[in-house]
C-alpha cells in the first residue's frame, strides 16, 4: 500500500500541526469519545497531555481489535515505551496488513500476535516501586490480566519458542514468603540473628591467645590480658589488633563475621540470603515458533502439575506393575492416588491462560511439600496426574487427605477444583499391561 493512500487517524488537540506534520497521508482527525477502538487494523497518531496520551494507548490494548493497531505518538509518556511503536518523528511508518492477511482467525494469545506483527516490538519490563514484585510488564497486565510478575508463564513461553530474549534489564531478589521485592539487607548476630549489634576494638593477647574487647585489656599498669595477665607492652611483639569484631547488644556474643540476614518490608519475614527467590527481568521479543503457531495453528504450551518424582507414562505404568507384584510377594502395602482439574474451560474464560499457569506452579509446589522424594508421579492426561505412593497403607490415608484437602483450599479462584481418588495396593486384578486398569480406574471421574 502506497504512503499517499494510507490513512492515519489522529488523536490531537492542534489538528493543523497534525495535518501539517502527516501531509503525506490521508489524516483523519478524531476525539476521545470516537468510537474507532472497535475497528480493526488501524494506524494511529497521538499528540496529547502524557496522562490523556496513557489512558487511551491502555484503552487500545484493552479493547477487541487493539493488537491489531500501530500507533505513534509526539512525545514520551510513562507507558509509551511500553504500549506504542514509538515516536513517529524517528522512524517510517510501517504496515502490518500483510502479516494480518495470514490469520484466518482471532488468535488466542493476542499478546503473541501483537509482537508478531511488528519485529521491533518488544515486551519491556517496567520498574514500579510501589509493587511488591518491583517490576510488572504493562502489556502483560492488559493482555493477560496479569498484576504481578509471570515469571512461570514467561519461562513457559520461552521453553516453547512463542518468545525470545532480547536483553537483560535486571536482577531482584524476593522474600520466599511472600514474593516482595521490598528487602532490606541487614548485618545480624550469627548466634541470635539479631541486628543490634555494635563493632568493637579488639586485642590479641601471644601469650595465651586470648582475644577480647580493648577495654577489657585496658589496667591502670597498661595493657593486661585478662586471661593470662600478662602485661603487654609492644604491639607485633606481645599483642595485635586482629580483625574487627562485633558484641551483640542483645545476647553479648562476641564475633568476627556477621551473618547478613534479608529483612522483608512487606511481611517482616527474615530470610538467608540464599533462601531469597533470585529473578531475572529481561525483554522478549516474539520467538521462532510465534509463526507456525498463529498461522498454522496449534495449541498454545500446557502447563501440568510437575512433582519431583515425575516420569513418563509408559514408564509410570512399568513401574506400576512392577511395585504391585513386589507387594504382593511381600505382603506390603501401598497407595494410587489421582488428581484431576475440573472446569478448566470456565476458568480459563474467566481468569485466563496465566492464571492457569501460575495456579497450577502453586499447586505444584505445595504438593511437592507433601509427598516423598521416594513416590512416583506421572501427567496421565492435560487435566489428571498419577501418584503411586511405595510402602504407604490404609494407615496413613487420614493424615494425606488432611495434607491435600488444605492444600487444595488454598485455591483462591473460583470455577476450578481438584477431585481425588485413591486406590490401596496390591491389587490382584492389575495386569502386567495395566493401560486398560487405568483407564477403567480414571473413568470414574
Amino acid at each position: 500500500m502506497d504512503s499517499e493512500k494510507l490513512t492515519i487517524y489522529v488523536f490531537s488537540e492542534n489538528a493543523k500541526m497534525a495535518e501539517k506534520l502527516l501531509s503525506e497521508y490521508q489524516v483523519v482527525i478524531l476525539n476521545l469519545e470516537s468510537e474507532l477502538l472497535i475497528e480493526k487494523s488501524i494506524t494511529c497518531y497521538i499528540d496529547l497531555d502524557t496522562q490523556q496520551q496513557d489512558q487511551l494507548l491502555s484503552r487500545i490494548h484493552q479493547s477487541e481489535h487493539g493488537w491489531t493497531w500501530t500507533v505513534y505518538v509526539k512525545s514520551h509518556s510513562e507507558l509509551s515505551e511500553y504500549l506504542c511503536d514509538g515516536l513517529l518523528s524517528q522512524q517510517k511508518i510501517s504496515n502490518t496488513a500483510a502479516k494480518l492477511s495470514l490469520l484466518s482467525k482471532t488468535p488466542a494469545d493476542k499478546l503473541l500476535a501483537y509482537l508478531w506483527l511488528n519485529e521491533n516490538r518488544k515486551l519491556k519490563p517496567k520498574r514500579d516501586r510501589y509493587s511488591d514484585s518491583i517490576y510488572s510488564y504493562p502489556l502483560l497486565n492488559l493482555y493477560h490480566h496479569a498484576q504481578k510478575t509471570p515469571f512461570i508463564y514467561l519461562a513457559k513461553q520461552l521453553e516453547s519458542n512463542n518468545f525470545a530474549e532480547s536483553k537483560f534489564v535486571d536482577r531482584v531478589r524476593y522474600c520466599r514468603q511472600c514474593n516482595s521485592g521490598h528487602l532490606n539487607y541487614i548485618e545480624t548476630c550469627p548466634s541470635c540473628f539479631s541486628p543490634n549489634i555494635k563493632e568493637q576494638l579488639s586485642l590479641h593477647c601471644f601469650t595465651c591467645g586470648h582475644v577480647a574487647d580493648k577495654k577489657k585489656f585496658i589496667h591502670q599498669s597498661g595493657l593486661t590480658c585478662p586471661n593470662c595477665l600478662t602485661h603487654l607492652k609492644h604491639i607485633g611483639v606481645d599483642y595485635d589488633r586482629p580483625l574487627e569484631m562485633f558484641v551483640c547488644l542483645d545476647c553479648n556474643h562476641d564475633f568476627i563475621e556477621a551473618k547478613t540476614k534479608a529483612s522483608c518490608l512487606s511481611c517482616d519475614h527474615l530470610s538467608d540470603i540464599s533462601e531469597l527467590i533470585m529473578r531475572n527481568l529481561l525483554e522478549y521479543k516474539k520467538g521462532e515458533n510465534a509463526h507456525f503457531l498463529l498461522v498454522h495453528g496449534g495449541n498454545s504450551h500446557i502447563s501440568h502439575i510437575s512433582l519431583s518424582g515425575n516420569v513418563d507414562k509408559p514408564i509410570f505404568q512399568a513401574m506400576l506393575s512392577w511395585r504391585n507384584q513386589l507387594s504382593i510377594r511381600h505382603k506390603q502395602e501401598d497407595l494410587l492416588i489421582a488428581l484431576k482439574f475440573k472446569n478448566i474451560a470456565p476458568f480459563l474464560n474467566a481468569y485466563g491462560e496465566i492464571a492457569l499457569i501460575e495456579l497450577i506452579n502453586q499447586l505444584s509446589e505445595n504438593l511437592d511439600l507433601i509427598f516423598r522424594d521416594s513416590d512416583i508421579s506421572c501427567q496421565y492426561s492435560d487435566d489428571s496426574v498419577l501418584i503411586l505412593l511405595p510402602m504407604t497403607g490404609k494407615a496413613s490415608l487420614p493424615v494425606l487427605q488432611k495434607r491435600l484437602t488444605d492444600t487444595i483450599e488454598k485455591i483462591e479462584y473460583e470455577h476450578i477444583y481438584l477431585q481425588i481418588k485413591v486406590w490401596s495396593l496390591p491389587d490382584p486384578s492389575l495386569p502386567e499391561d495395566n493401560a486398560q486398569w487405568l483407564a477403567e480406574k480414571m473413568s470414574v471421574f
